[in-house]
């Protein structure tokens, strides 16, 4: 069983990076920079830093409609001068099934 203090203690050792110190032991090398990070370990947990936000007491305008695209139109020629005319999406895609089987 291998210990999380020991993998920690192996990343300070020359010349082994963090990730084959992991690799060594078949563990992640995130896993490790957190131990890394870990006061258990002796690491120092990073700061927490906040940064200033402006607000504004106006709301945000929400997003217009979604434009969807112009009707399909569509005139579909067969050979003997057969012609479909689609004018929606589920229209053409069974004149293409029915063209695919003759």
């Amino acid at each position: 069983m291998r210990s999380s203090a020991k993998v920690v203690a192996e990343t300070h050792e020359p010349g082994l990076s963090t990730a084959a110190a992991a690799r060594r032991h078949g563990i992640n090398a995130n896993v490790v920079f957190a131990g890394l990070r870990d006061p258990q370990f002796g690491g120092k947990a990073l700061p927490v830093e906040f940064v200033p936000v402006a607000t504004s007491a106006t709301p945000m305008a929400l997003p217009g409609p979604e434009k969807r695209p112009d009707p399909l139109d569509l005139t579909v020629e067969f050979p003997g001068g057969v012609r479909i005319h689609c004018r929606d999406e589920p229209s053409l895609i069974i004149v293409r099934r029915a063209a695919r089987r003759t």
